[in-house]
């Protein structure tokens, strides 16, 4: 049996909790983010991490599928495996979002919140219940726009870039130096967006070549088998401390994913696990998808209960009282993650395992 990478698990826990942290700061508790956004662009920063899942679950995927040729059977499990892995969840979670969008909301007699591009309409709920709500599909004149549950935009592009993984694979195995071109064309296309736009803050299609420019980049990784190889702790802690200078000084996005790049790569070959191998960290890895994926669900829920509560805007809310409320909502979704994790990732799933 292949070992198992627990403090990659870690990494992508303290992922999820930062981009949280994101959310919450920014659309929750905006007093708290403006008071951030004085000293330091880092946490404004954080969207960036989501490229850090991209390259993690490229590696992951590679490292536990081997395909040498495609066939249906073989091609229809995987795409399977990996439904029963993120569909529950999503749908659940996505049901829930119709829920407070169009029954509490309007029951509470409260407008829907416009803090940033949500895009909730029949034609949307659709897509989403395909996987489909980040293809550029549809668009309806919004490239970068999320829908109901905002976060699954990145659930949506990799699924759609499981579709190809399986083909990417057999290539790279077959074809490595093409393979490195490719990668080099998507990451010059990432490059001409941020030139272009300003700023990596994507979903949409342009989400999508995020993606896939991170998966293929993680494919490549495990297939140099760089988690074989050894280098000092030095040089994953020096780059890890370039990502986060980068990231406070608001460099341009595109240098600040090839750190973060980097800063992977590194972390395999140093094998040092460096801080990210304890109970807690790994726990928070574990519950990371759930974490991800409810905490928008917290988020309008806790906006809905305060503004109702309140009877001002979140803005108005006291900055001492904003603190305590952000403290208090990140504990919340980590409780509700951890059920969801153990009742809708691990229960649900292993029963349509069974049925299936």
């Amino acid at each position: 049996m292949k070992p198992y990478f627990h403090y990659l698990d870690s990494l992508r826990g303290l992922a999820a909790l930062s981009i949280v942290f994101l959310h919450f700061s920014t659309f929750l508790f905006p007093g708290v983010g403006d008071l951030i956004l004085e000293q330091t662009f880092l946490v404004k920063k954080s969207y960036l991490l989501v490229d850090l899942f991209f390259v993690l679950s490229g590696f992951v995927l590679a490292y536990n599928y081997d395909f040498n040729l495609i066939n249906y059977k073989e091609y229809k499990n995987f795409l399977l495996k990996r439904l029963i892995r993120i569909y529950p969840l999503h749908f659940v979670t996505l049901i829930m979002m119709v829920i407070l969008f169009w029954g509490v909301t309007p029951f509470l007699g409260l407008s829907i919140l416009d803090e940033f591009s949500l895009v909730n309409n029949k034609v949307n709920l659709l897509l989403n219940a395909f996987l489909l709500h980040s293809s550029g599909l549809l668009s309806q004149g919004c490239y970068n726009c999320t829908s109901w549950n905002y976060p699954s935009w990145s659930i949506s592009v990799e699924f759609l870039s499981y579709l190809m993984l399986p083909f990417g694979l057999i290539f790279l195995k077959k074809h490595n130096k093409s393979y490195l071109l490719l990668i080099t064309i998507l990451l010059a296309t990432l490059f001409y967006l941020n030139n272009e736009i300003g700023h990596l803050d994507l979903a949409s299609w342009q989400g999508l070549l995020r993606c896939m420019a991170g998966m293929s980049l993680g494919c490549y990784f495990a297939n140099l088998q760089l988690h074989t190889k050894k280098v000092s702790s030095f040089f994953p802690l020096a780059i890890l401390f370039f990502v986060i200078i980068t990231m406070h000084l608001g460099v341009y996005d595109f240098i600040v994913i090839i750190l973060i790049y980097a800063f992977f790569a590194l972390v395999l070959m140093s094998r040092s696990k460096l801080f990210l191998n304890n109970n807690l960290l790994n726990y928070l890895g574990k519950i990371s998808y759930s974490v991800y994926m409810t905490h928008a669900m917290v988020h309008i829920s806790m906006s809905l209960f305060l503004r109702a509560t309140y009877k001002k805007s979140l803005e108005s809310i006291p900055i001492i009282h904003q603190f305590i409320l952000l403290f208090v909502a990140i504990m919340f979704t980590i409780i509700i993650s951890s059920i969801s994790y153990r009742y809708i990732e691990q229960k649900l799933s292993k029963f349509l395992v069974r049925h299936i």
